[in-house]
């Protein structure tokens, strides 16, 4: 049995995480629980030090969660390492809680050398068993907790394989769905949520260069407009305590597609949404561009497309699923101007008035050349609803 450790660990090891791997009654989550606690097991005997511990843990979850799972369509779609490697961290770190297991290992690690340590032995007059003991009780308290998180899972992704079916398979690019739209509703949608949406060509969050660049453009780098814009950011503020923080139109559709549980878990739903905007549709991109020739071009069209029919919002204290829902009976190529603005109004959800709504839009109703009368008239309607 010695020699079968010391000399093939690595292949015990690596047919132990096949044979969990291989086992389809088993979900994802519990694949990988299983993984630590072999690993965990392993390195509690002293049969794995910690470096080895934590390179056979790192190794067998990256292999697995990006090159073995079920995810079909996430092997298809994301294929540069470096997107790869960045999903791998976000899951393993964030829905899997890897930092804990480390953690653990590490009171293992120093256990071990705490009790190989003369030095140490001669310092501590009862002894280094009764440190010895707490700190192994402590790590598997730490390991147990670990196990605890996963399977409460207070934030989770939905699978690629799982948004590609339910979001885009059903309207694929290639039949242009977005095509029945009326560039205005894009382009309305674009001023009142994001207006360097159509001008970032390569970038799809705030945190780059391109947007910086673009959106000092729109305010003019001068005072009067940068004055303008925290003025309005203080009046948003003194209207409503629960504010969204600013997001483009991609970190927004991140959001909705993906976050299956955990929405309100703010700090980490907003590096999700940074670090996917670039990974799944940078790559969604590029597989279009590789597989599909026609129509690529209209790729931010699309998008929108899919925002359109997906995206909840909040009218007269009234929360809808999708904005499509807010007129059931209409499709919404055939909403008015007016239609469509009440239903933009509605997607920071926030609780406005009618009488704000026309105060805070009033350069978006002169620009589209909107009546408020009609504005109030919808309004009123869906506030009317049961």
């Amino acid at each position: 049995m010695d020699t079968l450790f010391n000399n093939n660990l690595f292949f015990v090891y690596l047919f132990a995480c096949i044979a969990i791997v291989n086992y389809s009654a088993l979900k994802e989550s519990q694949k990988i629980l299983l993984i630590y606690l072999m690993t965990f097991g392993l390195a509690f005997l002293n049969i794995l030090d910690f470096g080895m511990s934590v390179i056979f843990l790192m190794l067998s979850t990256f292999i697995y969660l990006e090159f073995l799972s079920n995810d079909n369509e996430k092997q298809i779609i994301i294929v540069k390492f470096g997107y790869k490697l960045l999903d791998y961290l976000f899951i393993i770190i964030f829905q899997y809680y890897v930092c804990w297991i480390i953690v653990s290992l590490m009171l293992i690690y120093f256990r071990e050398n705490m009790q190989k340590n003369p030095d140490i032995k001669l310092l501590l007059e009862f002894g280094v068993e009764p440190i010895s003991i707490s700190m192994s009780f402590i790590s598997i308290i730490i390991f147990v907790i670990c196990v605890n998180k996963i399977t409460a899972q207070k934030f989770k992704l939905k699978s690629i394989d799982t948004v590609i079916t339910d979001y885009f398979s059903t309207n694929p690019i290639y039949k242009r769905p977005h095509a029945d739209f009326d560039f205005l509703f894009f382009e309305m949608l674009s001023d009142m949520e994001d207006r360097t949406y159509f001008e970032r060509k390569e970038t799809y969050s705030f945190l780059s260069f391109e947007f910086i660049i673009i959106k000092g453009r729109q305010l003019g780098y001068n005072f009067t407009n940068w004055s303008k814009h925290v003025t309005k950011s203080f009046h948003y503020l003194r209207r409503s305590k629960n504010i969204r923080g600013y997001s483009t139109l991609e970190m927004q559709l991140m959001r909705m597609l993906f976050v299956e549980s955990g929405y309100n878990k703010k700090i980490v739903r907003k590096i999700f949404e940074l670090v996917y905007t670039k990974i799944f549709l940078k790559s969604l991109k590029n597989f279009y561009e590789a597989n599909i020739y026609e129509y690529r071009s209209e790729y931010k069209e699309y998008l929108l497309f899919i925002y359109f029919n997906n995206t909840n919002t909040k009218i007269a204290g009234k929360n809808f699923g999708s904005m499509k829902s807010v007129f059931p009976d209409k499709a919404i190529k055939k909403w008015s101007k007016e239609e469509l603005f009440v239903v933009c109004v509605g997607l920071p959800y926030r609780n406005l008035t009618i009488e704000e709504i026309l105060l805070i839009y009033k350069d978006n109703i002169a620009t589209y050349g909107l009546s408020e009368k009609e504005i109030e008239k919808i309004f009123k309607s869906i506030e009317s609803r049961e």
